[in-house]
This record gives C-alpha cells, structure tokens and sequence, in this order.
C-alpha cells in the first residue's frame, strides 16, 4: 500500500515498511500489525484495509488503531480504497475460490469507517479487480481492470467510469490507452495519471497517460 502523508511518501508492505520526504533516502519504520493491502488518506489520518478486510487508522503511520474489525462487504482481493467528499469507498474486486473467478461490482461507503453502507449492489460497469481508482475532480473512479471472460484484450479492460455518489455511474467515451490491469493511478497538478500495468504485451507496459477535467 502507497500513501503521501504528513510530508513523506510512505510504501507499506508484508515484509517491511519505509517512508521517505524526497524520494531518494528512504527510512525503514515499524511494520504495521496487520497485512496492508490498501491505503487512503482521510479526516487527517492514513486509513488501511487488511487482507482480513478489517479497518485501521494512524495518525502519524507508525501506530495504529484497529476502527472496525467486521465489515459487511462479501470477501474479495483487489478492491478499490478511497476517500472522497468526507467518506471512505470501497468498490470492485474479485478472486479466484473453489476452482473459478468471482468479480465483484458493488459499491460501499463510510462516514466513521466502522458502519457502512451499501450504495449500489450493481454498479453499471462489469465486475472485476486488479483495476485502477481514484478520488478526481470530485467523482470516484474506476480504470481499468481484469475480468477473466471479457472479450477485449485477453480479459482486460480499457474502460473509465465515473460518479459523484457511487450510485450513478458515467462512461467515458474515449480511452485512448490500451487494456490493462494492476496499473498505476494517481492525482497530481490537477490531473489524473496512469502508469504500467499489464495487458496483451508479454512485458508490462511502461507509458505514461495524463486526463485533465475539462470541467
């Protein structure tokens, strides 16, 4: 799990955590008490979900508090983990249990990230994990991704949705990049980027996209 917070680029993993305020020395810190999976920023604090799909929170990301540890959602990997318009969403996500693939697309949300609701059992875009999101020009985000019997690009996608609720969902109509999935996305300079991930190519993919609102 990735985050910037409080001045410093932080890379939480299994094995070993380290943050950094420059990107070129890194300091290795204490691993958190649980296995990160993914991370977000939100009411001034990191805020983690775990591979059991528990909810913790830190405000200096070295102790952690355990916020919620039942949630409601249906087990899955790969979901999305971001804050937007004072709440945490979890969206998408899948696997692979008892023989086949599950591909999850409902759409979850949290004032306090102990008691959530459900926004939308189907969302209008496919199921899948391994997809790209992110917190935009105020909307939530979906990009990418993979789903086992998609008919483009050997499973992956090419899509971009977006929503200012998580209820209502809008394509974009023109994605230039090609299918993919685990991509890179982030915010920076007013803009939302994506980098990498993994498609047709039998290498990773190593361009760079940049979309800007028009609006």
């Amino acid at each position: 799990a990735f985050v910037v917070f409080n001045e410093y680029m932080w890379a939480f993993g299994s094995m070993s955590s380290y943050r950094s305020s420059d990107g070129r020395n890194w300091e290795q810190v204490e691993l958190p008490p649980f296995i990160p999976r993914a991370a977000t920023i939100f009411q001034n604090k990191i805020w983690m979900l775990d591979y059991n799909h528990s909810v913790w929170s830190s405000e200096n990301g070295l102790a952690w508090t355990l916020i919620a540890d039942k949630t409601p959602w249906l087990a899955r990997t790969w979901p999305a983990w971001v804050s937007l318009k004072g709440r945490l969403w979890l969206f998408g996500g899948g696997g692979y249990s008892d023989g086949q693939y599950f591909y999850r697309n409902d759409v979850w949300s949290s004032e306090d990230g102990k008691n959530w609701s459900l926004i939308s059992s189907a969302a209008p875009w496919q199921g899948r994990f391994w997809h790209g999101s992110a917190a935009y020009d105020g909307k939530l985000w979906i990009l990418g991704g993979y789903r086992q019997d998609n008919s483009i690009g050997r499973g992956d996608f090419n899509d971009v949705w977006f929503s200012e609720d998580g209820l209502s969902w809008k394509p974009q109509d023109r994605v230039e990049w090609t299918p993919r999935h685990a991509m890179f996305v982030w915010v920076a300079r007013g803009s939302l980027w994506i980098s990498s991930g993994f498609g047709d190519s039998s290498d990773p993919y190593n361009d760079v996209w940049q979309y800007t609102s028009a609006y």
